[in-house]
């Protein structure tokens, strides 16, 4: 049986509890505008963030209680960066990287400040900006004549590309719909599901089969969790059965001509971005060409034309870590996943939009994004953060003195 993670009352008013709502707006701030960060100054706000967990307490004790792993990342990333063919270029990404865990302490100790009133209040209001943001787009960016065009070339120039624009949507859609799932009061339900409309016509203009595909099969993810025997069954086939056509499309896309008498462009570059990183990577298949270097390496250039990374966060990781650095890496990452409580998580909002975000970023990353970067760190750190906060091992710091607010 599912049991629902109890969230605390607010305290009353004072420096503890404005910082708790400043820590807890922010994260989710950084959740969901991490895509469109030339915009929306997420470095900023993960620097106040950075600076407000400081002067917690908890903050040190989490890190001391962590040294070992904290020395481990670091051996491993100078590591990666020293065995490298482009060190300089290694050492740079391996920076980026690791200025991005640095949110998974920011996230832990920030998820104990996430009452339930301070989530929905902090979530409705940003559901309202996400839709306000839509509603200016779908008026004055949106040519209905091609309003494909009219969004990419926008994206191009605020927010670097469409994918990024891509995310943010689809991470809004995703905050709605924890809302009108997770919360009875009227106003916050109703409120919710009002922003999600114009949200959702954006989400059809943007025409990203990869970001539907990763919304549907989160959904089939997490619908998954509320059953058990043959339905759970159903529902996981459902969502791994599009991820797995999808890439089987993308590494031989004459299968979609032959199936549906089709034929894509696209997928016929993602097959030759693979070939190509495939065929670099095996000059250093251990230990990797280094973290975040696939656009410096001419190798995975396609008839000269060379692509900034390879649209799909696993090859990358490949590519980056080689098979050493991915084995320690998907070790790592599969203990925290084994220790997550699942069924507890899609009751808490908090932990329910954790979830959520994580899944769609890890089956969207099989599509496009870029991993070795302090942004997609950061983002996946925050996921893991907020999902792993609950495990008894940090009942030290949910229960802290510095939490005034809770006695």
């Amino acid at each position: 049986m599912c049991t629902t993670s109890p969230m605390t009352n607010d305290g009353k008013t004072s420096i503890v509890t404005v910082t708790g709502w400043i820590l807890s707006a922010g994260v989710l701030c950084l959740m969901v505008y991490t895509p469109i960060n030339m915009v929306a100054q997420t470095n900023l706000v993960a620097i106040l963030l950075l600076g407000l967990s400081l002067s917690y307490t908890p903050y040190f004790h989490f890190v001391r209680q962590h040294a070992k792993a904290v020395m481990a990342i670091l051996l491993l990333l100078v590591a990666n960066a020293a065995l490298s063919p482009l060190p300089k270029d290694a050492a740079t990404g391996a920076f980026n990287v690791f200025k991005g865990l640095w949110l998974f302490p920011v996230a832990i100790l920030a998820y104990p400040l996430f009452t339930r009133h301070r989530f929905g209040w902090s979530a409705l209001l940003l559901c309202v900006l996400n839709s306000a943001a839509a509603l200016a787009l779908l008026v004055w960016v949106v040519d209905w004549s091609n309003s494909y065009r009219s969004l990419l070339v926008w994206s191009d120039k605020h927010v670097g590309n469409l994918h990024n624009l891509n995310n943010f949507i689809f991470v809004s859609d995703l905050l709605a719909l924890t809302l009108i799932l997770r919360y009875q009061e009227r106003l916050i339900r109703f409120g919710a599901l009002l922003c999600l409309l114009p949200l959702a016509v954006l989400s059809v203009l943007v025409q990203s089969e990869g970001s539907a595909l990763a919304l549907f099969c989160t959904c089939m993810l997490l619908a998954s969790l509320h059953f058990q025997g043959r339905v759970r069954t159903c529902l996981l086939a459902g969502s791994a059965l599009p991820i797995i056509a999808l890439q089987l499309f993308y590494v031989f896309p004459e299968l979609l001509t032959a199936v549906t008498g089709l034929k894509s462009h696209t997928l016929n570059i993602r097959s030759q971005i693979y070939a190509q990183l495939l065929e670099a990577w095996q000059q250093h298949p251990f230990t990797g060409w280094g973290i975040a270097t696939y656009k410096y390496v001419e190798e995975t250039a396609i008839s000269g034309r060379e692509f900034l990374y390879p649209h799909n966060l696993y090859l990358e990781a490949v590519f980056s870590l080689g098979l050493i650095g991915t084995l320690i890496i998907t070790l790592v990452v599969a203990r925290m996943l084994r220790s997550i409580d699942y069924c507890a998580a899609i009751q808490n909002p908090v932990q329910l939009f954790a979830l959520a975000t994580l899944s769609y970023l890890s089956i969207k990353g099989m599509s496009d994004m870029k991993l070795m970067s302090a942004h997609t760190i950061g983002w996946f750190s925050l996921c893991l953060g907020l999902l792993l906060a609950s495990n008894s091992r940090y009942d030290h710091i949910r229960k802290a003195e510095d939490y005034r607010i809770y006695s």
